[in-house]
């Protein structure tokens, strides 16, 4: 059988989780290797385009959302760990962006099926519910991570809605998420505008889901790494 082009989900996945690793390498271990943040900002588009996928495919959206939502618990602690404390009221994981950003999903979902203003209205404002939920329960990423999923889900399909994500994706990654910026011709770019270069990446997706057991490998890998990293930092 000949196989498909392109990435399958686990292989997607694969990089994705190896991004991540690197950009908390940077930002537990070696702090001063800027290099390694603005690499690892290509991870989070490529989760967050797995949260759009997993929603448009999902048979049951009451079981996907408890799986993220109890992985979120259980990987608030190592979180917070990676910030040098046990209990932090003042950010949640990226795990949180992406339950509030499903209930968006399911939101915008909801009112795809009214017409007229009524429809857009709606959009608008369930788009600005989710990205205020996201600032004010101060989950990684914020509004505009919980924002970002909702451009990932809507610019699918489709040549022109690639380049409205581009768009998209430049003005969300350069003007509104991350405060880590970098030296350029005497100025100051923030390195979130790095995460653009992660749409190229994604656009090879071919599809296929990949082996099952891979994929729930990675629910446990979020907050494993965290523990492990922590721990190395710990014993250094």
């Amino acid at each position: 059988m000949e196989r498909s082009r392109g990435l399958d989900g686990g292989a997607l996945k694969g990089i994705a989780a190896a991004l991540m690793l690197t950009d908390h390498v940077g930002a537990i271990l070696l702090p001063e290797v800027l290099a390694l943040r603005c690499v690892g900002r290509l991870a989070f588009p490529i989760f967050a385009f797995f949260i759009a996928e997993g929603y448009a495919h999902t048979r049951d959206f009451g079981r996907y959302f408890r799986r993220l939502a109890i992985l979120a618990v259980v990987s608030e602690l190592p979180f917070n760990l990676e910030n040098g404390v046990v209990f932090d009221p003042a950010r949640q994981n990226v795990l949180f962006t992406f339950c509030l950003a499903l209930l968006m999903l399911r939101g915008l979902e909801a009112l795809g099926r009214e017409r007229g203003f009524g429809r857009w209205a709606g959009c608008g404002l369930v788009l600005a519910a989710g990205f205020a939920a996201g600032e004010l329960l101060r989950t990684d990423y914020g509004g505009w991570g919980v924002v970002t999923v909702a451009l990932l889900y809507l610019c699918r399909d489709g040549r022109l809605a690639r380049l409205w994500l581009l768009l998209a994706m430049a003005a969300v990654n350069g003007l509104g998420m991350g405060s880590l910026t970098m030296p350029v011709f005497g100025g100051e770019m923030p390195i979130q505008i790095f995460a653009v270069a992660a749409l190229p990446v994604i656009w090879l997706y071919n599809g296929q889901a990949g082996p099952k057991g891979l994929r729930r490998a990675f629910y446990v890998f979020y907050p494993a790494h965290l523990l492990v990293l922590e721990g190395i930092r710990t014993l250094t």
